[in-house]
């Protein structure tokens, strides 16, 4: 995922290009994710980088489904500070318009998501 990232913030500047195919490697990133997570069920690590792969393939519906999963999965004790990984990179792909074009506003509701349940945990921690 993070050569997937990498890629993204690459070609955002439309002066450089990753030296790889990057539609290769998401639909390579993609099958072994999600594989991952059948074999890891309760990894949601896995699951974000799932709901990441189907992000940025475009499905959005999917997409939104599996990091509903992975927040379930994260334990209340520390669910803030571990959303804020995801949260940071996709801000970061969003700020600088890597995503454009392949997510919509999707990318939108999802960071929206990521914000309001990191905001409902610190009310509740608060």
């Amino acid at each position: 995922m993070n050569l997937v990232r990498l890629g993204l913030l690459l070609g955002s500047s439309g002066e450089i290009q990753a030296p790889w195919d990057l539609d290769a490697l998401m639909e390579k990133t993609y099958y072994l994710c999600a594989f991952e997570t059948v074999d890891q069920p309760g990894d949601y690590w896995r699951v974000f980088d799932l709901a990441d792969t189907l992000l940025f393939r475009g499905q959005a519906k999917k997409s939104t489904e599996q990091y509903a999963r992975a927040i379930a999965l994260v334990p209340e004790s520390h669910r803030a500070d571990v959303l804020r990984s995801p949260l940071s990179a996709l801000r970061e792909l969003y700020t600088v318009g890597a995503l454009k074009g392949r997510i919509g506003t999707s990318g939108q509701r999802i960071i929206g998501t990521l914000e309001s349940e990191i905001s409902a945990h610190s009310r509740r921690q608060g």
